[in-house]
C-alpha cells in the first residue's frame, strides 16, 4: 500500500511556443517517426531508472545527451539544443 504522501505522478506544465515546449514537441515527433530512437530511448530510460532509483534529478540529467542528439538531428532551427548545467 502506498503511503499517503508518496509521489506517484509528476506533471510538467509548459507555456505553448516557449523553447521548452518546442523542444518537447519536436522530441516527441522524432520518437514517433523513428523506431531506432524509440528503442534507444526505452533502453536508456530503463538503464537510468535502474541506476538512479528515486534520484529523479540524476535520471533526468543523464537523458540530456540523448535528447540533444535527437533534437540536433531533427531540426536545429525549430528546437535548438540546450546545454544544461550538470551536477557532478
Amino acid at each position: 500500500m502506498r503511503g499517503r504522501w508518496e509521489r506517484t505522478y509528476q506533471l510538467h506544465l509548459t507555456e505553448p511556443t516557449s523553447l521548452l515546449w518546442r523542444r518537447r514537441v519536436v522530441f516527441r515527433d522524432a520518437l514517433r517517426c523513428r523506431a531506432d530512437y524509440r528503442s534507444r530511448y526505452e533502453r536508456l530510460k530503463r538503464d537510468l531508472a535502474h541506476a538512479h532509483g528515486a534520484d529523479l534529478m540524476a535520471y533526468a540529467r543523464n537523458k540530456d545527451d540523448f535528447v540533444n542528439e535527437v533534437l540536433g538531428a531533427r531540426d536545429k532551427t525549430q528546437a535548438p539544443t540546450v546545454s544544461y548545467t550538470r551536477k557532478p
